[in-house]
């Protein structure tokens, strides 16, 4: 196709100039939980994503959402598309697999709290208190302080739910000073964010412990999840992999891990009416089981290779009700469009990272139209270096395998950045690289 708009050849080596001194844009091939990925979500996400929102919408309470395919078939890509969508209302925070049984809650607590970040910490408070009382104002116009009056009314509300009151009550403490006391307002932020505290700090907050104590974390992520008014939903990457690696942990805490100032407490299990057997806990199933049954608005998105899926679903199947669990979530492989628009969302991504033109630019994934605007605007030099032909090549090839389809045009690339491959003979010779 004869373009309208010249790519010209000074662009162009600027253009491979910048690529071959600088971080690829395919350089990273397998999508991570701990690594951020911006790339807005590829065509044939959007069908899932929609349902997801949808039934997140239609379930009140707990659920757990399991989103299965092949190796490679990007299924951490799909977490972070659900991450950074716009449909789905919840605040999505990705956890890990904690470095001991002992520490799971704390664990999970830190990894929810780092991305729920300081700011919607205190939109929680806020709520939080307001909910309780603490939005009360006296004449009309100004705001109670009276702490002690709002936390109890909040202990009275919640502590049915609760056995270790003095946890419970810690915690309800530390929230609503957050909210309506200034002068303790940095300690109470740090201890919500999960920092350990020193004696003299706990002291000027009124507790005792801060949330490495186990039962304080525990509660503490109970009341985040279900007082949380936007909501709360968390995903899990690669399940099927932290089952097993699960039962190597440790049942203990790690050396670094010990708060010297807290009390040990009585061990009890802090949620009233659990059984506290010891062995549903020493698998990764049974801790997730529990908090679907004991945090009321427990969501939770658990990401499973296809041959690893069904023993797992089978057991929670025969533990909780059919209502908190939703059928999986069967990731097809990527189409064509998808393949072309990885392609071209990680050149545009790239370029505008280096401040590099490219006519990638100008690509939009959410407009069906501006592909083929873009193709009768630049033609061949849209895809270069590559082209058309190769990209639906390798796609063919690996049948639709994101891994493999992102491994494989890095290896193209690197083979023009390192002089095994000549621009001008790139048609011709790809296919010793793929």
């Amino acid at each position: 196709m004869t373009s309208i708009h010249e790519f010209d050849a000074d662009a162009k080596k600027k253009f491979m100039d910048i690529l071959s001194v600088q971080l690829p844009p395919f350089d990273r091939f397998v999508s991570k939980s701990e690594l951020v990925e911006w790339e807005i979500g590829v065509e044939s996400r959007k069908e899932y994503l929609n349902k997801l929102s949808k039934d997140l919408k239609q379930h009140q309470g707990s659920l757990l959402v399991p989103v299965i395919g092949d190796v490679g078939s990007g299924k951490t890509h799909f977490l972070w598309q659900i991450k950074n969508s716009f449909n789905i209302e919840q605040f999505a925070s990705f956890i890990d697999l904690p470095r001991s049984k002992g520490k799971f809650d704390y664990n999970i607590y830190s990894d929810l709290i780092e991305e729920f970040g300081a700011d919607r910490l205190r939109d929680f408070t806020q709520e939080f208190g307001e909910k309780f009382g603490a939005g009360e104002r006296l004449y009309g116009f100004f705001r109670t302080q009276n702490i002690t009056k709002v936390t109890l009314n909040a202990y009275e509300q919640l502590n049915k739910s609760f056995t270790n009151t003095s946890a419970l009550q810690q915690c309800i403490m530390v929230l609503i000073q957050h909210f309506i006391k200034r002068d303790t307002y940095d300690i109470t932020e740090r201890w919500l964010l999960g920092q350990q505290l020193d004696l003299d700090e706990l002291f000027m907050i009124s507790v005792n412990n801060d949330l490495s104590t186990n039962d304080i974390s525990k509660i503490m992520l109970k009341l985040l999840i279900d007082h949380y008014k936007q909501g709360i939903i968390l995903l899990f990457d690669d399940f099927d992999e932290a089952i097993q690696e699960y039962k190597t942990l440790s049942n203990y805490f790690d050396d670094e891990d010990v708060n010297w100032a807290k009390d040990l407490g009585s061990g009890k299990d802090e949620y009233k009416g659990s059984q506290a057997k010891t062995e549903e806990f020493d698998t990764l199933e049974g801790i997730i089981l529990d908090k679907l049954k004991r945090i009321d608005n427990f969501k939770l998105v658990v990401v499973m290779d296809n041959q690893n899926a069904d023993p797992i679903l089978n057991w929670f199947r025969e533990r909780i009700d059919s209502g908190k669990i939703l059928d999986p979530i069967v990731l097809k492989p990527f189409t064509l469009r998808d393949t072309i628009s990885i392609y071209l969302i990680r050149m545009k991504n790239f370029c505008q990272k280096y401040n590099v033109t490219h006519p990638s630019i100008e690509f939009e994934i959410k407009d069906r139209s501006n592909f083929e605007e873009l193709k009768y605007k630049y033609g061949a030099d849209l895809f270069y270096p590559l082209s058309y032909e190769i990209i639906e090549d390798v796609y063919m090839k690996y049948k639709g395998n994101v891994r493999k389809i992102v491994r494989t045009f890095k290896k193209i690339i690197d083979s023009i950045i390192f002089e095994e491959l000549k621009i001008d003979e790139i048609n011709t010779r790809y296919q010793l690289f793929i």
